[in-house]
């Protein structure tokens, strides 16, 4: 397990297009931050919002609140430091006959637990051309074979 200081930055936004958040988010992603997510939210006089949360390491907060202040439509953010605690991962293949699939393997209370790499698994379905969940069944079969206790 390790730990390290972060920073949230948050900010509510109203009054934006819709269409705008999804590259907004893929932008502060691109710029460094750790993750970036929305939540929808009742603000005050009933208005329907948005409520950004940006995590960032320490020496780029102030570069994504910039880039917030740019993007949106909000007149101010918010940052207030946080810790976080990530369990150690190790990147693993496994192939399939849709091609080879990255694995997060994680090891929470001493055993392996793993997650097909999302992406990975979308660009193999794609290129053969067979629904998404046929990867994931194909990707839990070899990963089945594999014994994530013990990787080297």
């Amino acid at each position: 397990m390790q730990e390290e200081d972060i920073v949230v930055v948050e900010t509510h936004i109203d009054d934006m297009n819709p269409q705008f958040y999804p590259p907004l988010i893929d932008r502060l992603l691109d710029a460094g931050a750790i993750d970036a997510f929305l939540i929808p939210i009742l603000m005050k006089k009933g208005r329907p919002g948005m409520l950004l949360t940006v995590l960032a390491h320490p020496g780029q907060a102030d570069s994504l609140s910039d880039l917030i202040l740019e993007e949106t439509t909000t007149l101010g953010v918010r940052q207030y430091p946080a810790r976080r605690r990530i369990l150690a991962r190790r990147i693993v293949s496994v192939d399939t006959p849709y091609g080879a699939v990255r694995l997060k393997v994680v090891y929470p209370s001493g055993l392996a637990r793993y997650t097909p790499e999302y992406e990975d698994c979308v660009q193999a379905a794609r290129s053969v051309g067979v629904p998404l969940h046929r990867v994931y069944e194909a990707v839990h079969l070899a990963a089945g074979s594999l014994d994530l206790d013990r990787l080297p």
